[in-house]
């Protein structure tokens, strides 16, 4: 797993040693929940919020608490927080995982497929208005 710690948050960016957490296509390797579990117990937190991604512009906000890797019911490609007890976070195939925040919160993008779309852009202008910092997968 990829760390990057950066003064108001720390950001992760899980790699296929981690473990498979696609939640179509499986393979038979290990078990979803297993893996799940244990990238909650190597980021440290009780809960991972994730949106149903559509390749559009909408930003989920999360604002309770989440327990276990939770897929929401709200479709967008983008998820914030200012909770320090829940991670956001994105899927991502052929796209970038984008990583915005500051002080008041912290928010995972999910860009494009072969580079960021105009709507993944919104996105990012929306997350990112008020974010200090930003990291990107290499």
């Amino acid at each position: 797993m990829l760390r990057v710690s950066l003064p108001a948050f720390e950001v992760a960016f899980s790699e296929r040693s981690d473990g498979d957490l696609r939640i179509g296509n499986r393979t038979a390797d290990e078990p979803l929940e297993v893996v799940q579990a244990r990238t909650l117990t190597r980021l440290g937190v009780p809960g991972i919020a994730l949106p149903r991604q559509v390749h559009g512009n909408d930003v989920v906000i999360v604002h309770e608490p989440i327990h276990g890797y939770a897929l929401l019911d709200e479709q967008a490609d983008a998820i914030a927080t200012s909770r320090s007890d829940v991670g956001v976070a994105v899927h991502v195939g052929d796209c970038l995982p984008i990583a915005v925040g500051g002080t008041g919160g912290v928010a995972m993008l999910h860009a494009g497929s072969a580079s960021p779309t105009a709507s993944s852009r919104l996105a990012w202008r929306r997350c990112a208005s008020s974010a200090s910092r930003a990291s990107c997968a290499p």
